[in-house]
């Protein structure tokens, strides 16, 4: 079962599947050359927590648009995933938040968020 839920008002939404799960980490490490060594110097930082889009299947128009109403609010959102535990993370929305009608079935949505992990 998937859930999201809403940290301010709490608002729990139950997407059908999620389609796409798609993130990245950036590396900060800096690498620093030196003068007259053949060996960098190196300042070793933490990557950042996950970026990237979470594309939601919902059964119809009400609840996909109550996903993007959700998604827009600004508060923090947890995605948890009883079939998938590493999915699970603390989020906030953070680029597009795209609502579409699945070009396969006519009848459900499929809404798109690009987001930041603030918590694993």
């Amino acid at each position: 079962m998937i859930t999201i839920t809403a940290s301010a008002g709490g608002y729990v939404l139950r997407p059908l599947l999620v389609l796409g799960y798609t993130w990245t980490l950036n590396a900060r490490n800096n690498i620093h050359p030196l003068v007259g060594s053949a060996s960098p110097a190196v300042t070793v930082r933490p990557a950042t927590l996950r970026s990237g889009t979470l594309r939601l299947l919902f059964a119809n128009e009400q609840q996909a648009a109550a996903a993007e109403l959700v998604h827009s609010l600004g508060s923090a959102l947890t995605l948890a995933d009883s079939d998938r535990l590493s999915a699970g993370m603390t989020y906030h929305p953070t680029g597009r938040i795209e609502i579409a009608l699945d070009p396969e079935t006519r009848s459900r949505w499929i809404v798109s968020v690009d987001f930041q992990a603030v918590a694993p």
